[in-house]
């Protein structure tokens, strides 16, 4: 018996099979979209997309080659200026995320001054910090996420490749250069209250 999923996905093949050149309406996206979010896969399913994939490459050699070779010869053409516009934009693009869209709610709630610059507006020194003092105190605030900064509550044996703890890094990096740092991880951000977060950092 076929699942919603997959009778969605058949539905989509005959259509624009008979209709190529057609675009779907915004109604129908929707309805795909949403009913997508929903689909679970069964075992049975899961487990032959799993032999399917299985030790085989997304590329072969000789075509990893050839991405490489066309890689370096795009990076090598560009200036130095338009090199960092084109990563400005694949950077912004990405943020804020969901923790600093959270501390940005809270600070504007409580009428504090730190302003967003995650996006890669400033740096300081090679290190683009998640929230700036605007009242013109040298202080940085920084949103851990537990898993990639490897905390130590919720990762022991440390979090993505191994990393642990690396907040005291991070502000002994802004320290050198008269920026004092307030760190605060993924787990006192998420469902907690506004109160918590503030006490948590120190500025409330």
């Amino acid at each position: 018996m076929m699942t919603k999923g997959e009778r969605i996905s058949l539905a989509l093949k005959n259509y624009y099979y008979k209709n190529p050149r057609s675009s779907l309406s915004d109604s129908w996206k929707k309805a795909i979209s949403k009913s997508s979010r929903h689909t679970k896969h069964t075992d049975e399913y899961k487990k032959k997309m799993s032999l399917i994939f299985k030790g085989k490459p997304m590329h072969s050699d000789e075509t990893k080659k050839k991405i490489g070779k066309k890689s370096k010869e795009f990076h090598s053409s560009m200036s130095v200026e338009k090199k960092k516009k084109w990563f400005f934009k694949l950077f912004s693009s990405q943020k804020p995320n969901g923790l600093e869209k959270r501390l940005i709610k809270v600070f504007k709630k409580n009428n504090l001054p730190y302003k967003y610059v995650g996006d890669g507006k400033i740096w300081i020194v090679k290190k683009n910090p998640d929230f700036l003092n605007t009242n013109g105190k040298k202080e940085v605030i920084e949103a851990n996420g537990c898993y990639w900064h490897g905390c130590p509550k919720c990762y022991p044996n440390g979090g993505y490749k191994g990393v642990k703890d690396n907040s005291k890094r991070i502000s002994s990096h802004y320290r050198k250069f008269g920026f004092e740092c307030k760190n605060i991880w993924e787990h006192d951000i998420t469902d907690m209250s506004d109160e918590h977060v503030l006490k948590t950092l120190g500025v409330s």
